[in-house]
């Protein structure tokens, strides 16, 4: 039986087509931002409705920040800082893991008006 192959190496391999790698390095930000939510919710105990509801979200639009396939605008990560009352800190990785990545931090939480 033939080994299987980990989704590291698939991604790998996938990341050598230029037009996939463009795809995938657009959205980024975007996935590190829906590993945060699920991350969150699970810190927080909330369960999926719960947050939307939090948010003021419907579920349609929550399950298209947690999917990460776009990266959300600016003042979508500004709201949920700000909104959340919590910084976002995000490890965006652009590659596969140990290429480059970056720290993105949002707070939005010491904007807030007096």
């Amino acid at each position: 039986m033939p080994k299987g192959r980990l989704a590291e190496e698939l991604l790998a391999d996938d990341l050598r087509d230029p037009e996939f790698r463009a795809l995938w390095e657009a959205c980024a930000v975007g996935r590190a931002l829906g590993l945060w939510l699920v991350c969150y919710r699970g810190e927080h105990g909330l369960d999926f409705d719960t947050l939307a509801a939090r948010l003021g979200l419907d579920l349609d639009r929550l399950a298209e920040l947690e999917s990460g396939d776009e990266d959300p605008p600016t003042a979508t990560l500004l709201w949920l800082s700000r909104t959340l009352d919590t910084p976002i800190e995000l490890h965006v990785e652009r590659g596969v893991s140990g290429e480059a990545a970056e720290r993105l931090v949002i707070d939005a939480t010491t904007a807030k008006a007096a």
